[in-house]
């Protein structure tokens, strides 16, 4: 709203958020189905009734639920588990969509759970995410891929910073986490001005990661065990990151290993270790 209100737009868009702390998709299947009768029902922001809210006519409706499922987790990993997933989230957008009469119909993907995109739950929401995007093409609604930017962006970050993050708790997004979700909404809507300027921004956030360098940005993979019982091989990625205007330098690394323990090189800035925890 900030970034639309500031881009020019003539119209300023009338916000009404309708999330609940802690809801799965079951939940809010519930919520939904007993909002038709109690219509006074309440979420987290308590000036907006449920039921009311989901009948009133709205231009856009956008729903991101999914989280909660893997973070509880209510949610296993056999497909038949997605499958019930899968239904039952259907059914909450099909009723939210056809209770709002939304003209635009807009459903995102979920956020990381954890910043570790192999992690368990992680692998998890790319499943989420792929069912997401089947009811979205089934149901004429618009796919956000908001999972996909925010990993992109840590990515990028951690190229520049090895403790960079996109949440506080590696599950509630931080300042620039948000930043990226509403840019990925914006992108969606089709608002272009407000789109440039919240891209602007975050380019400007990012940068200034990058004019307090230069130094050096790592990051640890997950160990593997070899075929000999108790020893571990662990990628360790380098990045050398100059300061945002400096002329481009060719940094060397090298890397002195713990006793025995012996270092591998996968590509210019990659190593492998290898050896025995203690």
């Amino acid at each position: 709203a900030e970034a639309a209100a500031t881009s020019g737009s003539a119209v300023v868009p009338e916000l009404v958020s309708l999330g609940g702390s802690g809801m799965t998709v079951k939940s809010w299947h519930g919520a939904e189905k007993k909002s038709r009768t109690v219509r006074d029902g309440r979420m987290d922001i308590k000036r907006w009734k449920v039921g009311e809210e989901l009948d009133k006519a709205a231009d856009a409706t956008v729903v991101m639920l999914g989280m909660n499922d893997v973070l509880c987790p209510s949610l296993g990993d056999r497909t038949e588990d997605f499958d019930r997933w899968e239904a039952t989230y259907r059914e909450v957008l099909e009723s939210v969509f056809a209770r709002s009469k939304a003209k635009r119909r807009f459903v995102a993907s979920v956020p990381p759970c954890t910043e570790e995109p192999g992690g368990f739950k992680n692998v998890l929401l790319d499943r989420i995410d792929e069912r997401i995007a089947k009811i979205c093409k089934d149901l004429g609604a618009t796919y956000v891929p908001v999972h996909e930017a925010l990993l992109r962006t840590l990515a990028e970050g951690r190229r520049i910073r090895h403790d960079f993050h996109v949440t506080d708790d590696f599950v509630h997004p931080n300042g620039i986490g948000h930043a990226v979700i509403a840019l990925e909404f914006l992108k969606a809507l089709g608002e272009e001005n407000a789109a440039k300027l919240a891209e602007r921004n975050l380019r400007a956030r990012l940068r200034q990661f990058a004019e307090v360098q230069p130094g050096l940005s790592w990051r640890l993979g997950r160990p593997v065990e070899t075929a000999e019982s108790g020893v571990f091989r662990v990628p360790l990625d380098v990045n050398w990151v100059q300061r945002w205007n400096d002329p481009p330098t060719n940094a060397v690394f090298a890397l002195a290993a713990p006793a025995g323990w012996t270092v591998g090189r996968t590509g210019r800035d990659g190593f492998v270790l290898t050896g025995r925890p203690t």
